[in-house]
């Protein structure tokens, strides 16, 4: 399955207290299929993975780990986001009064009419209000 992946599902595979069934299942789409993601993605993972490290969240070997299973998923970077960034994605962003950066997922979502996964609840609800697919775990079922 391919789909619109977001940080907070990545960065959930991270952490035992984040998973979920819906991670899970976003964990095994995308190692079955690809996840298409906007080209900011893997800068905010380093900016999650760096404030955990500041926080004492993550140790080095565990970003390591983290960082190594990210490498080896079959993710694609979308090249229009940064064209698309002062137009649609700042519409959305607007409209849906979401940051920047989480508008470019929506805008991702949108363009290629691929499922969005995230666990950000403002974004799924943009999402729905837009009317794009929010991937569930049942998609995997």
């Amino acid at each position: 399955m391919r789909l619109i992946l977001d940080t907070s599902i990545a960065i959930s595979w991270c952490f035992s207290d984040e998973t979920s069934a819906l991670s899970q299942a976003a964990l095994t789409a995308v190692s079955g299929g690809s996840a298409l993601v906007p080209s900011h993605f893997r800068l905010e993972l380093a900016n999650v993975i760096a404030t955990c490290e500041r926080t004492k969240r993550l140790i080095g070997s565990q970003a390591e780990h983290y960082i190594r299973l990210i490498d080896e998923l079959p993710f694609e970077v979308d090249e229009a986001t940064d064209r698309n960034a002062l137009r649609s994605t700042l519409t959305l962003a607007r409209k849906h009064r979401l940051t920047s950066y989480d508008a470019a997922y929506l805008e991702l979502a949108i363009r290629t009419r691929l499922p969005l996964a995230t666990t950000d609840k403002a974004l799924a609800k943009a999402a729905v209000a837009a009317g794009t697919m929010v991937f569930s775990a049942a998609d995997i079922g």
